[in-house]
């Protein structure tokens, strides 16, 4: 009975040796997680998550996109495991099928949008991310930082881009949350218009910029009035209209 006892406390202290000297496995998002705060570690295992594809790492990523200086990277890799993926996807990326996870990463896309100073590019690159990102979550909660976005006056070009990101978004509210997205597109197309440049030298080249900016704008609102009412289809057909500047009729004719 005694040697049988000491056998098995020898394979129990053998057993938590064995444990202790294991390596974490690297095939689990917690190992990675962990490491974020480690800056020697933190952009491996940045690279490590986006991987693995697993969204219980968005609260984490979300953590340290704050304490790094919220670079875009790590926003990038919060958006893309926010985002459902197929079987089919899955299996091109090697990783396996997983539903949206869009409201583990709201916080993170309304801060980037919040938070956008049209003279830093890199803040205008992640508020049109987020905006996006924003647009395809179809979240309601993310409705109002949209609606925010687009009733803030742009000052420059990357402020328009943001601006026009968002309210394609908006055109993309098509069930819950449509008629708050329709008003503010409407909205949109009740402003002052713009005067018609006039004048000579910097005078006229600002009021050409803030004309060709808002006419940009309203172009979008119409898009995306279309894509809410008329189906996302619909939308693309006048998009491309637009961007060619002529009927789609005369554009095969010709």
């Amino acid at each position: 009975m005694n040697r049988r006892r000491g056998l098995v406390a020898v394979l129990f202290v053998a057993g938590v040796v064995a444990n202790a000297g294991c390596p974490d496995n690297p095939y689990e998002a917690d190992t990675w997680i962990e490491k974020l705060d480690n800056p020697h570690e933190a952009e491996n295992a940045i690279t490590k998550i986006e991987q693995l594809g697993d969204p219980k790492a968005i609260p984490a990523l979300a953590r340290a996109w704050e304490k790094q200086g919220r670079p875009t990277r790590v926003l990038q890799v919060i958006i893309e495991l926010a985002k459902p993926l197929s079987p089919e996807e899955a299996e091109k990326q090697y990783t396996k099928p997983r539903p949206a996870s869009w409201e583990l990463a709201l916080p993170t896309l309304k801060k980037a949008i919040e938070d956008i100073d049209e003279a830093n590019p890199r803040l205008v690159d992640q508020a049109t991310k987020a905006a996006a990102a924003l647009g395809e979550a179809k979240l309601k909660d993310g409705l109002q930082p949209l609606i925010d976005l687009v009733n803030k006056p742009a000052t420059s070009k990357g402020g328009q881009v943001v601006q026009v990101t968002a309210i394609q978004a908006l055109g993309g509210f098509t069930a819950d949350g449509k008629n708050e997205a329709a008003q503010a597109l409407i909205n949109i197309l009740h402003q002052e218009p713009v005067p018609t440049p006039s004048g000579g030298g910097d005078e006229k080249r600002a009021q050409q910029e803030a004309y060709i900016r808002q006419h940009a704008i309203f172009a979008s609102a119409i898009i995306g009035l279309a894509g809410l009412f008329f189906g996302a289809d619909y939308g693309a057909s006048l998009r491309r209209l637009l961007s060619h500047g002529r009927p789609a009729a005369e554009a095969r004719s010709g």
